[in-house]
């Protein structure tokens, strides 16, 4: 055991047995210096200034797990910035995977070694040229040729004979260094390189063919569309085809995904020469790994389970070659091919909750492209595909210092209910009779809205209009900022009550930070304080609660087993989910696929979003983006001009000594 605790008797139900949610919570060590271990070398210093100033704590063990210190989904986003911007070169998932100083600096220092490239690797245009001709008999020529969003690499060759291309990838791939890997293999002298990468052509500069194959190209996108759905049918069938090894209940946020079905999901972009077997491998790995990428929903007698079958020995992943296409037209294809991919609605029960394709676009460039059901799919679920993937892919074997668990070990975990914490203890440390009476003026005063429209735009704050201001104030806390007064404004209330979503992800000592799955829980948090920097305090307390307490409030609304423990708590934050919630996401940094899949144009009904306010906040290099969905029709005019004067005020708060 990880801890004792001494008790005169143990607590019992009235049925005589023990009653596990009245157990006492072990007390930690208070000394400081409990297990304190000093940092060993200089990463290991810097990483603990870092979590020293987000964590807010004068001294750090390395050995001491972040989110044990009080660490959330927040916290870890703003030490990702901060590492960032310190120049060690740390992400999301890694926060995630290895917990605590001492783990996160090995790793880094294992990446370090990992990136330092082979010597024998030739790095030289004019040499890789002559290798490339010495080897395979040929005259070549690289070319970098740029458009407006990255450069390519041409290798012209004479003579040019297509059954060479496939075996001078391979002998590319293992003399020359990756930055020289050409993304066209073409004959000398008969492309126009510059044409072939263009995004730039008009309808006025097209011959009469061009102009023809560009009106043909929505058939051409639906008959894409067409074999896509043909391969993802074989392979739902083909997974579906060994007999059920077990089953096990949804998860309550699964629950509200029966009712509200959304898309999820996220792009992999793989830029290296891609070995397709390897990569399929490495796929089953993660179909092996996570059980829902193997599982359908079934319902018998009006409860619905998980079914889970078996990993098949062989899979055939689907893969589609575009490389034909010039970008611009490639371009013109895959939006109309991923919007079907990613919004084309799943069967509820006994068909798998995502598809999958592998496109490629040019010899070095490929799009893994992975959508599903948000019932088995989160944000952080992208991440740890995306890290998983390729360590499979490379085969690397890095130590694993944190734990995974199956997607059921969570749902049994929830299920089970709080622990150590009454139902009148929540309404009172979350606020909640408060929370529902703000919450109740809002969905009277918006009752009678238009409904059957939608509202969703985009607000962006520039930040270097931030960072002018010349204070510490993270970009999450900022959002908050930003939401409280555009909220406080747009309702005209001086409380404004926000389910804050957070990871889910973390109870306790146990953590499924490796684990793909819906794992979401929106937290009530009554935002009050207008005149502060920090909305830390506000948020803090509540994140930690629910941590230590086992809380998961999706179980409390939709676990019927929860309304007779928990009945005050369970009725007020069933009702006021139901009645046009705020929902508050801080995505932190968007990323490349983030990108892509945003630019798609999603079904009003899913942007409609089951009837809640959605304000998600991220940034970029430049911008803090700002995205608000509204499930009625509003005046687009007027919500920017509430959003112009909430942001003048956060930036003069800002400003403003505290």
């Amino acid at each position: 055991p990880s801890y004792f605790v001494q008790l005169e008797s143990m607590p019992l139900t009235p049925n005589g047995k023990i009653d596990r949610k009245a157990l006492p919570l072990p007390e930690l060590a208070n000394s400081p210096d409990a297990g304190y271990v000093a940092p060993r070398n200089e990463m290991e210093q810097q990483l603990a200034n870092l979590w020293q100033t987000v964590l807010g704590r004068e001294k750090v063990s390395i050995d001491e797990n972040f989110f044990e210190l009080g660490g959330h989904s927040l916290k870890a986003i703003q030490l990702v910035t901060k590492a960032q911007e310190s120049g060690i070169p740390l992400g999301i998932h890694q926060v995630l995977q290895h917990q605590t100083i001492r783990s996160l600096s090995d790793l880094l220092s294992l990446n370090k070694v990992a990136t330092k490239q082979d010597t024998s690797l030739l790095t030289d245009l004019t040499e890789a040229e002559q290798w490339i001709s010495e080897t395979f008999g040929v005259q070549a020529m690289l070319q970098f040729v740029a458009n407006d969003e990255h450069d390519y690499l041409f290798l012209q060759i004479y003579p040019f004979r297509p059954d060479q291309v496939s075996e001078m990838t391979v002998g590319i791939s293992s003399h020359i260094h990756s930055e020289l890997h050409p993304h066209y293999i073409v004959p000398m002298g008969e492309e126009d390189a510059s044409q072939w990468v263009s995004t730039e052509y008009t309808e006025l500069e097209q011959t009469d063919e061009e102009q023809a194959n560009s009106r043909q190209r929505p058939l051409e996108s639906e008959e894409w569309i067409i074999k896509i759905a043909k391969m993802n049918a074989r392979w739902n069938k083909y997974l579906l085809s060994s007999k059920v090894i077990y089953r096990f209940p949804l998860a309550p946020a699964q629950h509200y995904h029966l009712v509200h079905p959304a898309s999820s999901g996220t792009v992999i972009r793989l830029d290296q020469y891609v070995d397709v077997e390897r990569l399929t491998t490495a796929v089953r790995q993660l179909i092996q790994r996570h059980e829902l990428l193997r599982s359908v929903l079934v319902c018998s007698d009006g409860i619905w389970e998980w079914e889970v079958r078996p990993t098949p020995e062989h899979i055939s992943l689907p893969c589609v070659d575009l490389s034909v296409y010039p970008v611009q037209e490639q371009q013109q294809l895959l939006p109309s091919i991923m919007s079907n991919l990613y919004f084309e609605p799943y069967e509820q029960t006994q068909s798998l909750q995502y598809r999958i394709t592998l496109v490629r676009l040019n010899l070095r460039e490929h799009l893994l492209l992975l959508p599903c059901s948000h019932i088995i799919f989160d944000a952080t679920s992208s991440v740890v595909l995306h890290n998983q993937l390729l360590e499979e892919y490379d085969h690397t074997q890095q130590s694993q210092t944190v734990k995974t668990f199956h997607y059921h070990d969570y749902v049994d975990l929830i299920r089970q209910g709080p622990q150590g914490i009454s139902d009148q203890d929540i309404v009172e440390q979350f606020k909640l009779q408060a929370f529902d009476n703000n919450n109740s003026r809002i969905h009277a005063r918006m009752r009678e809205c238009n409904y059957a429209q939608s509202t969703s735009l985009i607000w962006e704050l520039k930040l270097h209009d931030i960072q002018k201001q010349d204070v510490a104030a993270s970009l999450s806390d900022i959002s908050l900022q930003i939401g409280f007064q555009f909220f406080s404004r747009y309702f005209e209330q001086s409380e404004v009550p926000l389910w804050l979503t957070q990871y889910g992800r973390q109870y306790g000592a146990r953590n499924y930070f490796g684990s793909l799955g819906e794992y979401i829980d929106h937290i009530p948090v009554l935002l009050q304080k207008e005149e502060e920097i920090s909305y830390e305090n506000d948020i803090q307390k509540p994140l930690d609660v629910a941590v230590n307490h086992h809380l998961n409030f999706f179980n409390l609304i939709f676990n019927e087993e929860m309304k007779s423990v928990y009945p005050q708590s369970s009725s007020i934050l069933k009702k006021n989910f139901e009645q046009l919630p705020i929902v508050f996401n801080y995505l932190g940094e968007m990323k490349e696929d983030s990108k892509l899949l945003g630019a798609l144009n999603r079904p009003k009904k899913e942007a409609n979003g089951g009837g809640a306010i959605f304000f998600e906040s991220a940034y970029t290099a430049s911008v803090l983006k700002i995205s608000l969905s509204l499930p009625y029709e509003e005046d687009c005019e007027e919500i920017y001009q509430i959003f112009q004067a909430a942001t003048e005020k956060v930036l003069l708060n800002l400003t403003i000594p505290q």
